[in-house]
């Protein structure tokens, strides 16, 4: 299932700070009024398919998929450091186009690439939102609210999908994608915004 996540985890909360019963009126109204919601969003990645963008199984679709190379590891280490795994996420020399005769293959003729339907996975996500407020209360029934709002409140980076179509021929066609197994993009950093509102 292209849907599929194997970890999900979303936990929110909300801290109400009214803990200063002094009295300094000043540090009443710094301290107390607060309202502090985090939430926090931990998934791991999506499954996706290696595909050729060639059609050498003549079944009218650009979306082969390629032939697995005998021996050699698709997977590598997703906790490398950054800037090397958006270089290579996966290991793009396992994988070989597929066609008619090529060792391997599936189906009539071996023409069917036989590396499996969503194979490899993308990297995972992790985000903390964080939502900051501050009822101020003038006259009855007259609060004004301070909100501060934070998307990717920590700038965690969660890098996006590699491209995923093009390995290299061995029968004729295009030659490999130059995005094949890079990451060039990543989730939205840390947007804030600040706003206020007048209930009355």
């Amino acid at each position: 299932m292209d849907a599929d996540r194997r970890n999900v985890a979303t936990i929110s909360g909300r801290w109400d700070v009214d803990y200063y019963h002094g009295k300094n009126f000043i540090m009443k109204q710094v301290v107390n009024g607060w309202t502090i919601a985090p939430i926090w969003v931990m998934q791991s990645g999506s499954p996706f398919s290696v595909t050729t963008g060639s059609d050498k199984n003549d079944d009218s679709a650009n979306a082969n998929r390629p032939d697995l190379v005998a021996g050699t590891n698709a997977f590598l280490d997703p906790h490398r450091s950054r800037p090397v795994a958006a270089a290579e996420w996966f290991n793009t020399a396992a994988f070989i186009a597929n066609g008619p005769g090529v060792a391997g293959g599936i189906g009539p003729g071996g023409a069917d690439g036989n590396a499996p339907r969503d194979y490899l996975r993308n990297p995972g996500y992790r985000d903390v939102d964080l939502g900051i407020f501050r009822d101020i209360h003038f006259a009855e029934g007259i609060t004004f609210q301070l909100r501060g709002e934070a998307t990717n409140a920590f700038n965690l980076v969660s890098l996006n999908g590699p491209g995923s179509s093009g390995p290299p021929s061995t029968v004729g066609g295009t030659p490999s994608s130059s995005s094949f197994g890079v990451i060039t993009g990543a989730a939205s950093p840390r947007i804030i915004q600040v706003g206020g509102r007048l209930t009355f």
